[in-house]
């Protein structure tokens, strides 16, 4: 299953590449995770980490698989309900600031399928309000703080 989402943020793309790229940064706009432990890397290709739901619960393992000049990145994860989820984002400068694609591509486990309908309709919603909370944490965070991670990073 395939779903794209698009949002544009009125800040420079090097700030929003900044944040994106820090994934402590990813509990401040993704609404599905809580907290995010670094297992290994420094964020580029090869580096994994680990999500968590609200209470510890709902760990996801995901790892860097792509970088690509300039301003792509590339996550998966083979976690949970997904056989194998991909996460890629694009950014590109724009007039009005930059311009965010999210690609999100998964197969589900056989024993998840009942899911795909639900997924179906509700998942390119939920990336939707998770892009529009990454749009107003970052247009809100003044100057270089947009880059700083929470202390529950």
């Amino acid at each position: 299953m395939k779903m794209e989402e698009r949002i544009v943020i009125a800040r420079d793309i090097e700030d929003v590449w900044a944040f994106v790229m820090d994934i402590r940064n990813l509990p401040r706009w993704d609404r599905g995770v809580a907290r995010v432990q670094v297992t290994a890397g420094d964020g580029g290709v090869g580096s994994t980490f680990d999500t968590f739901a609200a209470g510890d619960r709902g760990r996801m393992s995901y790892e860097v698989t792509r970088l690509r000049a300039p301003y792509e990145h590339e996550a998966v994860t083979r976690s949970g309900f997904f056989r194998l989820a991909r996460w890629h984002f694009a950014l590109e400068a724009t007039a009005g600031g930059t311009n965010v694609t999210c690609v999100s591509d998964f197969s589900l486990r056989a024993r998840h399928l009942w899911l795909a309908p639900i997924l179906a309709v509700t998942g390119a919603k939920a990336i939707r309000a998770d892009l529009a909370e990454l749009k107003r944490v970052i247009e809100t965070a003044p100057g270089d703080q947009a880059d700083a991670p929470s202390a529950a990073g």
